[in-house]
């Protein structure tokens, strides 16, 4: 269901109302597509327990929905493998922008972030269709013209070298 609920979440419609009844009395119920809107509505809707009477199996249903799968991991090791990837795989992006033979295009695209900051990013693309992420610039401070992002290009083509 593609129809939003609010600015995050979709709404959701429960496929045992779906089996159990018609399509659009089933979407007069539908719920915010949130963990906690689910366990709730499923813990009252009458095909679900009809559906699923014995009550562990319908507790082990519930409880699925707010299991967390992320796998813990030792936060030193996390640090240090995602510093290793991200300085090799932009060391190797780099390295590959500057050999490339053809061209490599820059791109410009501005976008406010969830602190209302105005951001600049700036993005390369070399002849083979890969991108490099090159940086972003809060530009949220000052008033920006024409000149100023020549400024802050000409800066990052130094950096870049």
């Amino acid at each position: 269901m593609d129809e939003k609920a609010n600015k995050s979440n979709k709404y959701a419609v429960c496929k045992c109302c779906i089996e159990g009844s018609i399509y659009e009395e089933a979407y007069k119920n539908r719920i915010t597509n949130t963990q906690q809107e689910c366990r709730h509505y499923l813990n009252f809707c009458q095909f679900f327990i009809a559906k699923y009477p014995n009550e562990t199996e319908c507790n082990n249903i519930l409880n699925l929905i707010l299991e967390n799968n992320l796998q813990e991991t030792d936060e030193t090791t996390l640090k240090i493998s995602s510093t290793i990837s991200n300085e090799s795989s932009s060391k190797l992006q780099k390295k590959d922008m500057q050999t490339d033979q053809l061209d490599v295009t820059l791109t410009y695209d501005s976008w406010k972030n969830i602190k209302k900051k105005s951001l600049l990013g700036i993005a390369l693309i070399n002849s083979k269709g890969k991108i490099l992420i090159w940086d972003a610039k809060n530009l949220s401070e000052r008033r920006t013209r024409w000149s100023d992002i020549v400024q802050i290009t000409n800066d990052l083509f130094t950096k870049f070298e």
